[in-house]
């Protein structure tokens, strides 16, 4: 945790002062908004290869060479800017390295939190995990970024090639160090059959694309609100930016809260309840910003419709890793989060062409609606059974692996 945490703090940093450097320099709207989407892109481009390899090599040396060559990047960054050499095309190489990165290291907590905590550990130490993301990456880092890149330009970029050196060796001493998978080298697999064998699993284990279904309706519904919510505070709610930036933070502070409290709701509550009525809620509260003209009734609907997210994304994530076999985490997870996450920008420009034809709010009154919709059909057959555990439990007897090489369970590989 405490890599990940690092870590998270140099991507908050580098969130907002990849695109304040290209803006300050002269950059047009459209090279400002790229860096997102190029910083975003790796997780569509090389999602499934991360996945492959968090499963095949040494977890902690894999994860700590990941950030130290993201530190070495960001120090050619800070070199181009000290000089002023080619400074915008050394941003775009830095936000396409960090989001690289993050793709593989993503999958990596994934995969160590499996293999380091018992299936009934699984919702604290997600609940923990996504607290302390949430906290360096969404709220801490970018706050820091931006008074950052006020006193220095070179500031954020420094400290973050700093907190990528400490989060390496974070990673080197805490991260499970052998691998998931121990090909025979006789059979001379390769990743790309690693990667048929993970996408031919997830196919054939209706749960898991259950599972994935429902986070993907929360991201892609969400992602449309987020790409909303300026105009709805400007134009429908006659707000200042100042307010846009508190309704915001409304929605990340929520996010902390639900992932902290995630353990003692599920400790309560079944994971079908929570997303059946917390789905509803979220809908309900999309049909609210949709519908009020206050900025005060957004801000408290953010802040509620972040505490439910944040508490059934621990909830989705525990479920996830409970069904999927050891030695397959990296690959499944990758596949789960390049379908949750590539919904965002497709999403975004659906609410946009929407809110263009039928006006903001009732577009946002849209995504509720099928928030609401989702949320009452997609989490009906998550039954204890459809959730049991892959692996085996402590006190039973443990069962020989099969040779992953060649066969999966449930799969068929030609």
């Amino acid at each position: 945790m405490g890599g990940a945490g690092t870590s998270g703090i140099g991507d908050g940093l580098v969130e907002v002062a990849l695109p304040l450097l290209l803006a300050t320099r002269g950059g047009s709207a459209l090279l400002v908004t790229s860096i997102a989407a190029v910083q975003g892109a790796p997780w569509l481009l090389l999602g499934l290869q991360a996945g492959a390899a968090v499963d095949r090599y040494p977890l902690a040396r894999l994860l700590a060479r990941i950030d130290l060559i993201r530190a070495a990047v960001i120090g050619l960054l800070v070199i181009a800017i000290t000089t002023d050499t080619a400074v915008i095309p050394a941003a775009f190489v830095a936000a396409a390295t960090i989001g690289a990165g993050d793709a593989l290291v993503t999958a990596g907590l994934d995969a160590a939190t499996v293999r380091l905590l018992p299936d009934d550990q699984l919702e604290r130490g997600n609940g923990r995990m996504f607290t302390t993301m949430t906290v360096t990456q969404h709220l801490l880092g970018p706050a820091l970024g931006g008074v950052l890149f006020r006193v220095s330009t070179l500031l954020p970029f420094a400290i973050d090639a700093i907190t990528y050196i400490g989060s390496a060796q974070l990673f080197r001493t805490s991260a499970p160090d052998s691998p998931a998978t121990s090909p025979d080298p006789a059979t001379n697999t390769t990743m790309r059959h690693d990667i048929r064998l993970g996408l031919r699993w997830f196919a054939q284990h209706p749960t898991m694309r259950r599972l994935t279904g429902i986070l993907l309706a929360f991201s892609a519904t969400h992602a449309a609100v987020m790409a909303a919510i300026v105009l709805l505070v400007l134009r429908r709610y006659d707000a200042t930016e100042i307010a846009l930036g508190v309704v915001l933070v409304a929605a990340a502070i929520g996010n902390t809260i639900g992932a902290a409290i995630s353990e003692r709701v599920f400790a309560r509550l079944a994971l079908r309840t929570v997303l059946m009525g917390g789905g509803t809620i979220v809908g309900a509260g999309y049909l609210l910003l949709g519908t009020t003209t206050s900025v005060a009734t957004a801000g408290a609907a953010m802040a509620v419709i972040g505490t439910v997210i944040g508490t059934a994304n621990v909830g989705l994530a525990a479920a996830r890793q409970r069904i999927i076999p050891l030695d397959m985490v990296g690959r499944a997870t990758s596949i789960v989060r390049m379908a949750a996450w590539g919904s965002a920008p497709v999403a975004a420009i659906a609410v946009g062409a929407a809110a263009t034809a039928i006006g903001t709010g009732p577009a946002v009154v849209a995504v509720g609606i099928i928030q609401l919709t989702a949320s009452t059909i997609l989490p009906l057959r998550l039954t204890n059974q459809a959730l049991r555990p892959a692996r085996t439990p402590p006190d039973a007897t443990p069962q020989p692996r099969p040779d992953t090489t060649d066969q999966h369970p449930g799969v068929t590989v030609d």
